[in-house]
């Protein structure tokens, strides 16, 4: 039997912004965050057409194959030359534990592999953290979230 692949990765058009800001935020909701915690975060995790058309950044969407519909992405912000972080991953709820996670984040590896980068930094959700840990990345420090003032973060590299 043959075994057709279900989700496709492909770049991201910038008519998919507003997708992957509310996927973004479907995405974290699935950790029972609150609605409070999560309008708190709307901002960091609003996706525009500028940054999906910069040279600079790389957003790499998931289709799902059976469904057509939006399943996840990733966004690569090469902030220097060879220097690279991952600056979200998400996946729809709906699709959480079908390795998907895992395919997009193989895939950030080897696009960032590609701009000759040695290394991927990643400021990581504390329920994500396991998920990077066990993907090879090494927690090197905490840096202060974004969007709530005194959280801390887990920051970890990834060696590539």
């Amino acid at each position: 039997m043959h075994n057709i692949q279900r989700f496709q990765l492909q770049a991201a058009s910038i008519e998919d912004a507003a997708a992957l800001s509310e996927l973004a935020i479907r995405s974290k909701g699935y950790w029972d965050y609150t609605a409070e915690f999560l309008k708190d975060c709307q901002q960091e995790l609003t996706y525009t057409a500028a940054q999906i058309a910069a040279d600079n950044w790389c957003f790499v969407v998931a289709k799902d194959n059976t469904t057509a519909s939006l399943a996840g992405f990733y966004a690569l912000h090469f902030t220097q030359q060879h220097q690279v972080e991952l600056s979200a991953l998400f996946v729809s709820p709906c699709c959480i534990g079908e390795k998907l996670g895992k395919q997009l984040f193989e895939h950030a590896i080897s696009n960032s592999k590609k701009h000759h980068c040695s290394k991927m930094q990643i400021q990581s959700d504390p329920f994500a953290e396991g998920f990077y840990l066990s993907q090879g990345a090494i927690k090197v420090g905490e840096a202060e979230s974004q969007s709530i003032p005194g959280r801390f973060l887990p920051l970890l590299n990834m060696p590539l």
